[in-house]
């Protein structure tokens, strides 16, 4: 199956076979089940951007600090990322 999640990862999250990991999907599902009750479906998304952003901020200063301490020159913690090759040809572009 191609999908993004088998029919037995599935099973294991739904019989609770690694609690852990089904308290996190299911605790996820539910926080945002609540927030759409209160307020709207751009305003979880919007949230839920900036909580992310916020996080990948936290992070790449948690690095810079770590790398001022340690004396290291690891770079960019996103580098990988940020070299990846995004643009699309231009015959998909075209057609």
């Amino acid at each position: 199956m191609a999908g993004f999640m088998n029919r037995e990862c599935l099973s294991e999250l739904v019989y609770w076979r690694d609690p852990k990991k089904s308290g996190a999907v299911f605790g996820a599902i539910f926080v945002v089940l609540i927030a759409l009750t209160c307020l709207s479906l751009i305003s979880v998304v919007a949230y839920t951007a900036l909580v992310v952003l916020s996080g990948t901020f936290a992070f790449r200063v948690y690095k810079a600090v770590l790398q001022a301490i340690q004396k290291t020159d690891d770079g960019h913690p996103f580098k990988d990322y940020l070299d990846l090759d995004i643009r699309f040809p231009e015959t998909k572009l075209r057609s």
